[in-house]
Protein backbone atom coordinates (compact mmCIF):
# COMPACT_ATOMS: atom_id res chain seq x y z
CA UNK A 1 0.00 0.00 0.00
CA UNK A 2 1.37 3.41 -1.30
CA UNK A 3 1.69 5.59 1.94
CA UNK A 4 0.89 9.30 1.80
CA UNK A 5 3.66 11.51 2.17
CA UNK A 6 4.58 13.58 5.48
CA UNK A 7 4.02 17.26 5.99
CA UNK A 8 7.26 18.79 4.86
CA UNK A 9 8.63 15.73 3.13
CA UNK A 10 9.74 16.23 -0.30
CA UNK A 11 8.26 14.13 -3.05
CA UNK A 12 9.82 12.58 -6.29
CA UNK A 13 9.14 14.28 -9.10
CA UNK A 14 8.16 11.03 -10.66
CA UNK A 15 5.75 9.90 -8.40
CA UNK A 16 4.14 13.57 -7.60
CA UNK A 17 1.57 13.50 -10.18
CA UNK A 18 0.37 10.39 -9.00
CA UNK A 19 -0.18 11.59 -6.01
CA UNK A 20 -2.41 14.88 -6.83
CA UNK A 21 -4.77 12.25 -7.39
CA UNK A 22 -4.85 9.05 -5.10
CA UNK A 23 -6.70 10.17 -1.64
CA UNK A 24 -9.76 10.59 -4.26
CA UNK A 25 -9.14 7.16 -5.23
CA UNK A 26 -8.47 5.79 -1.83
CA UNK A 27 -11.75 7.05 -0.81
CA UNK A 28 -13.94 5.55 -3.02
CA UNK A 29 -12.22 2.37 -3.31
CA UNK A 30 -12.78 1.62 0.25
CA UNK A 31 -16.71 2.51 0.43
CA UNK A 32 -15.91 4.57 2.95
CA UNK A 33 -19.45 6.60 4.37
CA UNK A 34 -20.33 9.88 2.77
CA UNK A 35 -19.76 12.03 6.29
CA UNK A 36 -16.29 10.62 6.85
CA UNK A 37 -15.73 10.54 2.81
CA UNK A 38 -16.14 14.11 2.48
CA UNK A 39 -13.32 14.81 6.05
CA UNK A 40 -11.41 12.47 4.34
CA UNK A 41 -11.42 14.67 0.82
CA UNK A 42 -11.20 17.45 2.00
CA UNK A 43 -8.11 16.23 3.65
CA UNK A 44 -6.91 15.20 0.74
CA UNK A 45 -7.46 18.14 -1.07
CA UNK A 46 -5.01 20.14 1.20
CA UNK A 47 -2.69 17.44 1.05
CA UNK A 48 -3.06 17.64 -2.67
CA UNK A 49 -3.09 21.52 -2.87
CA UNK A 50 0.79 21.88 -0.80
CA UNK A 51 1.71 18.91 -2.90
CA UNK A 52 1.25 19.77 -6.00
CA UNK A 53 2.36 23.98 -5.33
CA UNK A 54 5.38 22.51 -3.98
CA UNK A 55 5.63 20.57 -7.17
CA UNK A 56 5.03 23.23 -9.37
CA UNK A 57 7.84 25.17 -8.01
CA UNK A 58 9.93 21.70 -8.16
CA UNK A 59 9.46 20.86 -11.94
CA UNK A 60 9.10 24.40 -13.74
CA UNK A 61 11.30 26.71 -12.57
CA UNK A 62 14.49 25.13 -11.64
CA UNK A 63 14.38 22.99 -14.30
CA UNK A 64 13.31 26.12 -16.72
CA UNK A 65 16.30 27.15 -15.62
CA UNK A 66 19.00 25.09 -16.95
CA UNK A 67 16.37 24.54 -20.11
CA UNK A 68 16.04 28.09 -21.10
CA UNK A 69 20.24 28.62 -20.13
CA UNK A 70 20.66 26.20 -22.82
CA UNK A 71 18.01 27.71 -25.37
CA UNK A 72 19.78 31.19 -25.26
CA UNK A 73 23.31 30.21 -25.09
CA UNK A 74 22.49 28.17 -28.37
CA UNK A 75 20.92 31.35 -30.34
CA UNK A 76 23.31 33.95 -28.83
CA UNK A 77 25.83 31.23 -30.91
CA UNK A 78 22.86 30.86 -33.91
CA UNK A 79 19.76 32.57 -33.94
CA UNK A 80 18.22 35.22 -32.48
CA UNK A 81 14.76 34.81 -33.10
CA UNK A 82 15.08 31.44 -31.14
CA UNK A 83 16.01 33.59 -28.00
CA UNK A 84 12.99 35.86 -28.32
CA UNK A 85 10.43 33.21 -28.30
CA UNK A 86 12.32 31.23 -25.36
CA UNK A 87 12.40 34.64 -23.06
CA UNK A 88 8.72 34.81 -23.81
CA UNK A 89 8.15 31.74 -21.81
CA UNK A 90 10.26 32.36 -18.82
CA UNK A 91 8.77 33.72 -15.70
CA UNK A 92 12.07 33.35 -13.27
CA UNK A 93 13.92 36.85 -13.02
CA UNK A 94 17.14 34.79 -12.69
CA UNK A 95 16.04 33.41 -15.90
CA UNK A 96 15.51 36.98 -18.21
CA UNK A 97 18.51 37.98 -16.51
CA UNK A 98 20.66 35.14 -17.82
CA UNK A 99 18.60 36.25 -20.92
CA UNK A 100 19.49 39.55 -20.98
CA UNK A 101 22.85 38.70 -20.65
CA UNK A 102 22.54 36.32 -23.21
CA UNK A 103 21.03 38.62 -25.67
CA UNK A 104 23.86 41.60 -25.06
CA UNK A 105 26.43 39.20 -25.47
CA UNK A 106 24.77 38.21 -28.58
CA UNK A 107 24.58 41.85 -30.03
CA UNK A 108 27.89 43.08 -28.99
CA UNK A 109 29.01 39.59 -31.11
CA UNK A 110 27.32 40.80 -34.07
CA UNK A 111 28.20 43.75 -33.81
CA UNK A 112 31.90 43.04 -33.76
CA UNK A 113 31.32 41.10 -36.91
CA UNK A 114 29.18 44.13 -38.79
CA UNK A 115 31.93 46.04 -37.58
CA UNK A 116 34.98 43.62 -38.72
CA UNK A 117 33.26 43.53 -42.30
CA UNK A 118 32.89 47.01 -42.54
CA UNK A 119 36.40 47.07 -41.88
CA UNK A 120 37.28 44.60 -44.11
CA UNK A 121 35.39 45.47 -46.83
CA UNK A 122 36.37 49.03 -46.82
CA UNK A 123 39.91 47.79 -46.92
CA UNK A 124 39.16 45.78 -50.00
CA UNK A 125 37.16 49.33 -52.14
CA UNK A 126 40.20 51.32 -50.59
CA UNK A 127 42.52 48.78 -52.16
CA UNK A 128 40.74 48.07 -55.44
CA UNK A 129 40.69 52.45 -55.80
CA UNK A 130 44.50 52.76 -54.64
CA UNK A 131 44.94 49.94 -57.25
CA UNK A 132 42.70 51.29 -59.59
CA UNK A 133 43.85 54.80 -58.57
CA UNK A 134 47.73 53.70 -58.66
CA UNK A 135 46.61 51.34 -62.35
CA UNK A 136 44.88 54.95 -64.20
CA UNK A 137 47.36 57.27 -63.20
CA UNK A 138 50.16 55.63 -64.55
CA UNK A 139 48.64 54.82 -68.21
CA UNK A 140 47.08 58.24 -68.35
CA UNK A 141 49.89 59.65 -69.86
CA UNK A 142 50.30 56.88 -72.73
CA UNK A 143 46.86 56.39 -73.30
CA UNK A 144 46.68 58.71 -75.86
CA UNK A 145 49.07 56.43 -77.43
CA UNK A 146 48.23 54.18 -80.73
CA UNK A 147 50.83 52.91 -83.66
CA UNK A 148 50.82 54.03 -87.58
CA UNK A 149 51.76 52.09 -90.40
CA UNK A 150 53.17 53.61 -93.62
CA UNK A 151 51.80 51.47 -96.29
CA UNK A 152 54.72 52.73 -98.71
CA UNK A 153 57.58 51.24 -97.28
CA UNK A 154 55.74 49.29 -94.20
CA UNK A 155 57.75 51.25 -91.15
CA UNK A 156 55.19 51.42 -88.28
CA UNK A 157 55.50 54.89 -85.99
CA UNK A 158 54.12 55.90 -82.24
CA UNK A 159 51.52 58.46 -82.64
CA UNK A 160 50.03 60.07 -79.77
CA UNK A 161 47.05 62.66 -79.58
CA UNK A 162 47.85 66.10 -77.91
CA UNK A 163 45.08 68.35 -77.30
CA UNK A 164 42.65 68.01 -80.87
CA UNK A 165 45.71 66.63 -82.95
CA UNK A 166 47.32 63.43 -83.75
CA UNK A 167 51.01 63.77 -84.19
CA UNK A 168 53.79 61.12 -85.19
CA UNK A 169 55.65 60.42 -82.14
CA UNK A 170 58.89 59.74 -84.01
CA UNK A 171 60.84 60.90 -86.91
CA UNK A 172 60.09 60.42 -90.10
CA UNK A 173 62.06 57.87 -92.04
CA UNK A 174 61.00 57.81 -95.29
CA UNK A 175 63.89 57.42 -97.78
CA UNK A 176 63.84 59.94 -100.75
CA UNK A 177 66.53 61.24 -103.44
CA UNK A 178 67.26 64.06 -100.76
CA UNK A 179 66.83 62.71 -97.86
CA UNK A 180 70.19 62.06 -95.82
CA UNK A 181 71.07 60.07 -92.45
CA UNK A 182 73.43 61.53 -89.78
CA UNK A 183 76.71 60.82 -90.45
CA UNK A 184 75.54 58.57 -93.21
CA UNK A 185 74.22 55.68 -91.06
CA UNK A 186 71.99 53.75 -91.52
CA UNK A 187 71.08 52.87 -87.86
CA UNK A 188 70.97 56.60 -87.37
CA UNK A 189 68.03 57.01 -89.72
CA UNK A 190 66.50 53.77 -88.33
CA UNK A 191 66.34 55.36 -84.58
CA UNK A 192 66.43 59.01 -85.17
CA UNK A 193 64.67 59.57 -88.48
CA UNK A 194 66.10 61.21 -91.42
CA UNK A 195 66.79 64.76 -92.47
CA UNK A 196 65.15 66.44 -95.74
CA UNK A 197 65.71 69.60 -97.62
CA UNK A 198 62.03 71.82 -96.94
CA UNK A 199 61.70 71.60 -100.55
CA UNK A 200 61.80 67.75 -100.18
CA UNK A 201 59.60 67.73 -97.00
CA UNK A 202 57.04 69.87 -98.80
CA UNK A 203 57.21 67.51 -101.57
CA UNK A 204 58.53 69.45 -104.26
CA UNK A 205 61.76 69.08 -106.25
CA UNK A 206 64.62 72.28 -105.62
CA UNK A 207 63.63 73.82 -108.50
CA UNK A 208 59.91 74.11 -107.97
CA UNK A 209 60.87 75.38 -104.03
CA UNK A 210 64.24 75.40 -103.11
CA UNK A 211 65.86 78.44 -102.46
CA UNK A 212 64.98 81.69 -104.32
CA UNK A 213 61.56 80.03 -105.29
CA UNK A 214 58.45 81.21 -104.52
CA UNK A 215 56.76 78.32 -103.58
CA UNK A 216 53.53 80.15 -102.27
CA UNK A 217 52.56 78.56 -98.82
CA UNK A 218 51.43 80.95 -95.69
CA UNK A 219 51.66 79.97 -92.10
CA UNK A 220 48.47 78.45 -92.25
CA UNK A 221 48.57 76.14 -95.06
CA UNK A 222 49.82 72.56 -94.85
CA UNK A 223 51.58 70.48 -97.54
CA UNK A 224 51.24 66.50 -97.20
CA UNK A 225 55.11 66.36 -98.74
CA UNK A 226 56.36 63.61 -97.44
CA UNK A 227 53.97 62.19 -94.67
CA UNK A 228 52.21 59.37 -95.63
CA UNK A 229 48.39 59.47 -96.95
CA UNK A 230 46.03 60.43 -94.60
CA UNK A 231 48.69 62.77 -93.12
CA UNK A 232 50.83 66.14 -93.87
CA UNK A 233 53.43 68.27 -92.87
CA UNK A 234 52.45 71.08 -90.31
CA UNK A 235 51.92 74.34 -90.30
CA UNK A 236 53.14 77.35 -88.47
CA UNK A 237 50.03 77.55 -86.75
CA UNK A 238 49.69 74.02 -86.27
CA UNK A 239 52.90 74.01 -84.30
CA UNK A 240 51.37 76.57 -82.10
CA UNK A 241 48.47 74.73 -81.37
CA UNK A 242 50.68 71.85 -79.95
CA UNK A 243 52.49 74.09 -77.48
CA UNK A 244 49.13 75.48 -76.94
CA UNK A 245 47.96 72.20 -75.71
CA UNK A 246 50.76 71.78 -73.41
CA UNK A 247 51.62 75.03 -71.50
CA UNK A 248 52.41 77.45 -74.03
CA UNK A 249 55.06 78.84 -75.37
CA UNK A 250 56.95 77.99 -71.92
CA UNK A 251 59.67 75.90 -70.69
CA UNK A 252 57.66 73.87 -69.02
CA UNK A 253 56.25 72.42 -72.36
CA UNK A 254 59.48 71.75 -73.79
CA UNK A 255 60.56 69.60 -70.75
CA UNK A 256 56.61 67.88 -71.37
CA UNK A 257 58.06 66.82 -74.52
CA UNK A 258 61.74 65.54 -75.04
CA UNK A 259 62.54 62.37 -74.14
CA UNK A 260 63.75 61.16 -71.28
CA UNK A 261 67.23 60.06 -72.49
CA UNK A 262 69.41 61.30 -75.00
CA UNK A 263 69.64 64.75 -73.86
CA UNK A 264 72.81 66.45 -72.26
CA UNK A 265 73.06 65.92 -68.00
CA UNK A 266 70.35 67.63 -66.54
CA UNK A 267 68.74 68.53 -69.98
CA UNK A 268 66.28 65.90 -70.74
CA UNK A 269 62.55 66.13 -69.94
CA UNK A 270 59.75 63.88 -68.81
CA UNK A 271 58.10 62.72 -71.79
CA UNK A 272 54.49 63.83 -70.59
CA UNK A 273 52.52 63.02 -73.92
CA UNK A 274 54.81 60.17 -75.58
CA UNK A 275 56.18 63.24 -78.24
CA UNK A 276 59.35 62.02 -77.32
CA UNK A 277 61.58 64.26 -78.65
CA UNK A 278 65.44 63.57 -79.23
CA UNK A 279 68.54 66.01 -80.01
CA UNK A 280 69.18 65.65 -83.17
CA UNK A 281 70.61 69.06 -84.98
CA UNK A 282 70.20 70.76 -88.42
CA UNK A 283 72.20 68.60 -91.33
CA UNK A 284 74.49 70.48 -93.98
CA UNK A 285 75.04 68.82 -97.30
CA UNK A 286 74.85 65.55 -96.53
CA UNK A 287 76.98 64.54 -93.41
CA UNK A 288 78.00 67.30 -91.35
CA UNK A 289 75.38 67.79 -88.75
CA UNK A 290 75.38 71.46 -86.46
CA UNK A 291 73.69 71.94 -82.57
CA UNK A 292 73.19 68.46 -82.03
CA UNK A 293 72.02 69.21 -78.41
CA UNK A 294 68.93 70.45 -80.17
CA UNK A 295 66.25 69.29 -81.85
CA UNK A 296 64.85 70.57 -85.27
CA UNK A 297 61.03 70.06 -87.60
CA UNK A 298 60.31 71.07 -90.30
CA UNK A 299 57.12 73.00 -90.59
CA UNK A 300 55.34 73.88 -93.85
CA UNK A 301 55.03 77.59 -93.71
CA UNK A 302 57.32 79.68 -96.41
CA UNK A 303 59.21 82.77 -94.57
CA UNK A 304 60.63 83.94 -98.01
CA UNK A 305 62.04 82.68 -101.37
CA UNK A 306 64.90 81.29 -99.60
CA UNK A 307 63.85 80.77 -95.83
CA UNK A 308 61.17 78.69 -94.20
CA UNK A 309 59.98 78.07 -90.73
CA UNK A 310 61.03 75.33 -88.19
CA UNK A 311 60.29 74.24 -85.23
CA UNK A 312 63.34 74.33 -82.75
CA UNK A 313 63.71 72.26 -79.51
CA UNK A 314 66.81 73.56 -77.38
CA UNK A 315 69.29 72.31 -74.53
CA UNK A 316 68.05 75.33 -72.34
CA UNK A 317 64.51 74.42 -72.99
CA UNK A 318 63.45 77.22 -74.94
CA UNK A 319 60.71 76.29 -77.96
CA UNK A 320 60.38 78.20 -80.59
CA UNK A 321 59.28 78.67 -84.91
CA UNK A 322 61.95 80.96 -86.42
CA UNK A 323 62.74 80.49 -90.09
CA UNK A 324 65.99 79.22 -91.76
CA UNK A 325 67.56 78.61 -94.62
CA UNK A 326 65.57 75.72 -97.02
CA UNK A 327 68.45 73.88 -98.21
CA UNK A 328 69.30 72.76 -94.37
CA UNK A 329 68.88 69.40 -93.62
CA UNK A 330 65.97 68.77 -90.45
CA UNK A 331 63.89 66.32 -89.33
CA UNK A 332 59.99 65.81 -90.24
CA UNK A 333 56.81 65.14 -87.85
CA UNK A 334 53.94 64.81 -89.54
CA UNK A 335 50.07 65.18 -88.09
CA UNK A 336 47.47 63.25 -89.31
CA UNK A 337 44.86 65.27 -91.55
Amino acid sequence: MTKLPLRGQRVPATSKAWWCLSPIGIVFAKGIALKQSLALVSVAIVLVLVACGDDKSDLSVQPSVESSTDVILSSSEESPSVESSSSLRLSSSSVVSSSLQSSSSLQLSSSARSSSSVMSSSSVVSSSSVESSASVESSSSRENETTFKDTRDGQVYRVVLIGEMVWMAQNLNYETENSYCAYTSPDSCAKYGRYYTWADAVGKTEDECGEGHDCGLTRHDYAVGICPPGWHLPSLTEWYALMDAVDGQAESTTIKLKAKDGWPEGAGGTDDYGFSVYPRGKLYGDESVFYENSAYFWLSTEYSTDQANFAGIEEDNTIWAPPEYKHFGMNVRCVMN
